[in-house]
């Protein structure tokens, strides 16, 4: 979340992609959990009350994030990146990710479906 807010210079996690992946995950967080839609960057607040819904506690709704946490992790995991000639800034966002998609994307009110606790 807000991993976009750091890349200004042309360096070579431009040439990579790796601002659309932190744009891809910035957008699939908020879309997959629309409970916390009052905190989406750049919205106006009249789509924030449209877009807002309570939290959703069913197995499928977990399980749909837990997947899209998964595949955006396994996309992070499969990018052909070579961090020597990242910036560190980089290099610290794309730590940040990995933590990020590891431990919190796919774990609402800590429910993960793959971890197989309820």
């Amino acid at each position: 979340m807000g991993f976009l807010l750091y890349f200004c210079d042309i360096t070579c996690g431009l040439l990579l992609g790796l601002p659309q992946f932190f744009k891809k995950v910035d957008s699939s967080y908020y879309e997959l959990h629309p409970f916390i839609a009052g905190l989406t960057p750049g919205v106006p607040l009249e789509e924030r009350r449209k877009l807002f819904q309570p939290y959703n506690p069913t197995p499928e709704s977990i399980k749909a994030i837990s997947d899209r946490s998964q595949s955006l992790l396994k996309e992070l995991n499969e990018m052909d990146i070579d961090r020597k000639l990242l910036l560190s800034r980089e290099r610290s966002m794309i730590a940040q990710a990995d933590h990020f998609l590891r431990h919190y994307f796919g774990r609402p009110y800590e429910n993960n479906y793959l971890s197989g606790k309820a």
